[in-house]
């Protein structure tokens, strides 16, 4: 996929990640989607959140992710400093797509969390992000 000089990269980042498979019986609880800016300014990244409710298991979803990621060749990557948070994976350099277990980010409200908590054996995020040429280089 690649984002064209009429789309926005918010409304790409909110499209590919409206556009994922999910597993069955999963639900998208909370939505998210905006852009961000780093500490230097050419560090913007666009962003989804999209927090999931299912009775699967987190390994059983993790699971799930890996071969339909990599099927859509996203290439699976791993970070020192997560070792055990989740699955990362990247397409392009430009897209980055994590499978995390940790739900509690800024811009989830707190309650929304507890509720979903209450309905659901298993929460995860899905986090979507998109890094232009100058933040890949700069940030």
């Amino acid at each position: 996929m690649f984002i064209s000089a009429c789309a926005s990269s918010e409304g790409y980042v909110n499209d590919l990640a409206q556009n994922l498979p999910s597993p069955d019986g999963t639900t998208l609880v909370y939505s998210s989607t905006g852009q961000g800016q780093g500490s230097q300014d050419a560090c913007f990244v666009t962003f989804f959140y999209g927090l999931y409710g299912t009775d699967k298991s987190y390994d059983e979803v993790a699971a799930f992710y890996e071969e339909q990621l990599v099927a859509d060749k996203w290439q699976r990557v791993y970070f020192d400093w997560r070792p055990n948070n989740g699955l990362f994976f990247e397409q392009n350099s430009s897209l980055r797509l994590y499978v995390e277990r940790e739900v509690n980010v800024d811009g989830i409200p707190e309650d929304t969390i507890k509720i979903a908590q209450t309905q659901y054996k298993t929460l995860y995020l899905i986090v979507v992000t998109y890094r232009d040429w100058l933040a890949r280089i700069y940030c």
